[in-house]
């Protein structure tokens, strides 16, 4: 039997969950936490977003560690203080469609209020703040950039607009 624990779950973790060998670690409950119970490591901890004490401690007392990017994995090298080879990289996935280009850009444009005739760029960034709170879409030269943004699995969608 295997056990993971992970901050978010991602396709790669349902897939994984699916397995009959594998359990999840879930949060301890507060009577837990109260009764000073010895606390449970996963064998895999799979890690993404800040790295803050807990996430410390799960990655030092787990067997192996997966994260979603080489930057993640480098902080959490510099933080945790752990072995190199203990910290693997696996990049999110994705699902493709069979969907046509311009069939899946129409289908974009009319969920976003966008002229389908407009230029699209997306673009995903680490230090998105900024943008969310100002939800704020920039327009130059007849393009429309709209950020793709996703916080804990819910998209946040700036206003848009068009020129």
């Amino acid at each position: 039997m295997v056990s993971i624990y992970y901050k978010n779950k991602t396709k790669l973790i349902e897939e994984i969950e699916k397995k009959d060998e594998v359990t999840t670690l879930e949060e301890k409950s507060l009577i837990k936490k109260l009764s000073f119970s010895k606390n449970e490591y996963a064998d895999i901890y799979f890690h993404s977003g800040s790295i803050d004490p807990k996430a410390i401690d799960m990655a030092k007392n787990a067997k192996k560690v997966i994260t979603n990017s080489y930057q993640a994995r480098h902080e959490l090298l510099s933080e945790a203080k752990i072995a190199d080879d203990k910290v693997t990289v696996i990049y999110p996935s994705v699902e493709l469609s069979d969907e046509k280009p311009k069939a899946a850009k129409k289908r974009f444009c009319e969920k976003h209020n966008i002229d389908p005739k407009r230029k699209i760029l997306l673009f995903t960034a680490k230090n998105i703040t900024d943008m969310k709170e100002k939800q704020e879409v920039e327009h130059s030269g007849g393009v429309t950039i709209m950020p793709a943004i996703e916080i804990d699995g819910k998209p946040i969608n700036p206003k848009v607009g068009s020129k």
